[in-house]
């Protein structure tokens, strides 16, 4: 596996450039009186998401990468939605449109990618939290598990009834391994404290998800952790309707969406690990390969309310920051399948 510092030793034969023709050169003798050519334009950059800018989550963040790109580097943004099923013919389409730039932005999309930068050498693909790699293919490892063990330990400390509910939109590997160490780090502070797992087979459905979390609260869940993106509406409003209820958010810092109720999030900086790359495109630097954000990154952290932080007993304060230091360390290995 290729971390990004291993990446920046590497050359490269890609660079981020822009798609403008070059501006014609004046005929005629003597000299020329017409205006400079005009600069020329910043880098082309694609997005492919599986669902809406406005989910408050994982595909927001995506969008407010490609912001962030446009304002920083003065690129040219295109931006498709598509499922898998059309994700080959969305990719295609930015090569051809001359993006220089394409990030795929989910598991989903590996395959298809792979397939299509086989086509288009000249153009650099980037699948989020995939496996693919090739001479113009990277992928985002995001481990956000990590997050979200220490996640869990905040969670089964401020949990009454030991119990927690979790809600994924589908069982994709990085949420079932979040999933996992979230309990896993809510037993280090109460051994007792369980999950009950389940998925909604897709990320939009907020009145389905609503219906799984209240189901859960009723089974004695007073911690509910989702990473649903914008099914998780649903079970924000499933907590605000309840008593004593607590949602802890993932991907984006959602802490702010319901302040009330949602005591932390398990966080991605998606915005910050896009323009890395970008940068690295740019710069000459970029290598296909993988790319892993954890917390020794500084791209995957926890989140916690300081509303919630404070209902914190100290010794489990210490204990998040003990555990945080020693995966910084790497005295705490946490499995990442």
């Amino acid at each position: 596996m290729l971390t990004r510092r291993a990446l920046l030793l590497w050359p490269v034969t890609l660079a981020l450039a822009g798609c403008a023709p070059p501006s014609p050169t004046p005929s005629g003798g003597g000299a020329s009186t017409s205006a400079p050519p005009p600069a020329a334009a910043g880098p082309k950059v694609g997005l492919l998401t599986n669902g809406a800018l406005t989910d408050s989550g994982w595909n927001s963040l995506a969008g407010q990468g490609l912001e962030q790109l446009e304002k920083e580097l003065g690129a040219s943004g295109s931006r498709q939605n598509a499922g898998p099923a059309q994700a080959e013919e969305a990719l295609r389409g930015f090569g051809r449109d001359g993006c220089k730039l394409v990030f795929a932005h989910g598991a989903e999309f590996g395959d298809a990618a792979k397939r299509v930068a086989e086509e288009y050498p000249d153009t650099i693909f980037v699948v989020s939290s995939g496996e693919v790699q090739g001479a113009n293919l990277a992928s985002l490892r995001f481990d956000l598990g990590e997050a979200s063990y220490l996640a869990g330990m905040a969670a089964a400390a401020l949990s009454k009834t030991g119990k927690a509910g979790q809600i994924g939109g589908q069982d994709f590997p990085p949420v079932v391994q979040g999933f996992r160490l979230f309990e896993a780090g809510g037993k280090t502070v109460n051994p007792k404290f369980t999950t009950t797992i389940t998925y909604l087979g897709n990320w939009h459905d907020a009145n389905a998800a609503k219906e799984k979390a209240l189901g859960m609260i009723r089974s004695g869940a007073d911690v509910i952790f989702q990473n649903a993106d914008a099914a998780g509406e649903g079970i924000f409003q499933a907590a605000a309707e309840s008593k004593d209820v607590l949602v802890i958010g993932s991907n984006a810092n959602q802490n702010d969406l319901k302040p009330e109720i949602i005591a932390a999030s398990a966080v991605l900086d998606v915005p910050k690990t896009f323009m890395s790359v970008a940068r690295d495109v740019q710069s000459g630097t970029f290598k296909g390969g993988v790319y892993r954000e954890d917390l020794k990154s500084g791209n995957v952290y926890l989140a916690l309310n300081p509303a919630f932080e404070t209902k914190l007993p100290a010794a489990v304060r210490e204990k998040i920051d003990q555990a945080r230091a020693d995966i910084l360390s790497g005295k705490l290995k946490l499995v990442s399948k």
